[in-house]
């Protein structure tokens, strides 16, 4: 079972993310998660039931994956009770397991990288892969800027958190993808920014 957790809003409007969190990478702390997703009956919850009437409010959303089944489920303070507790059960699983909210333009480290690829999808479009090393073990994402350049291109961080309190100096190797797409949000592509490097995807033409 794989977990990712988003804790959005509040008074100074965060954003933050829990997870990924795989169970499979556990042992006694995955029966507890399971139990707690078991419970809330979340793969048979509509897909919104927050109400949304409270301003400045958090809104969580759980996207949960297990085996073929895949479920999104987003509530807020608003949630009845009974849902917001068992559901509230789960994010308190996940945090008793070591997963942590990240706010990843606050924490994140800019990280450089090895190579990039992008490759032709059969559906249609084109989806990006990004290789590099960490001097300690890392959770790396991408975090896309909101808003799109002059020059029609979007800027993208890489970015990368270390997992708990501790990690040993060792070098690791880390790999993220996404569809272009995802990424550009209506742009001509974007700028792929790291600790030193900067990248245009796909390359920029300034006589185009």
């Amino acid at each position: 079972m794989i977990i990712n957790i988003h804790k959005t809003g509040g008074i100074a409007g965060i954003a933050e993310e829990l997870g990924p969190l795989d169970t499979s990478d556990l042992d006694h702390d995955a029966r507890k998660i399971r139990h707690a997703v078991h419970h809330a009956n979340f793969f048979r919850l509509p897909t919104d039931i927050g109400g949304g009437a409270v301003s400045d409010d958090f809104v969580f959303t759980a996207h949960i994956t297990d085996g073929t089944r895949f479920h999104t489920v987003s509530w807020d303070s608003s949630t009845a009770e009974s849902h917001r507790s068992a559901l509230a059960a789960i994010v308190g699983a996940c945090e008793a397991a070591g997963g942590r909210f990240i706010n990843w333009r606050r924490e994140g480290t800019p990280l450089d990288w090895t190579r990039t690829h992008v490759a032709i999808k059969f559906a249609g479009g084109f989806h990006l892969t990004v290789e590099g090393t960490s001097p300690v073990p890392m959770t790396v994402r991408f975090s896309p800027h909101p808003d799109i350049g002059a020059d029609g291109y979007r800027e993208v961080d890489v970015l990368g958190v270390t997992p708990g309190h501790f990690s040993p100096q060792v070098v690791s190797a880390w790999t993220i993808a996404a569809d272009l797409d995802e990424l550009t949000g209506g742009g001509r592509g974007i700028v792929l920014v790291g600790k030193t490097l900067r990248e245009h995807i796909p390359p920029f033409d300034n006589g185009s």
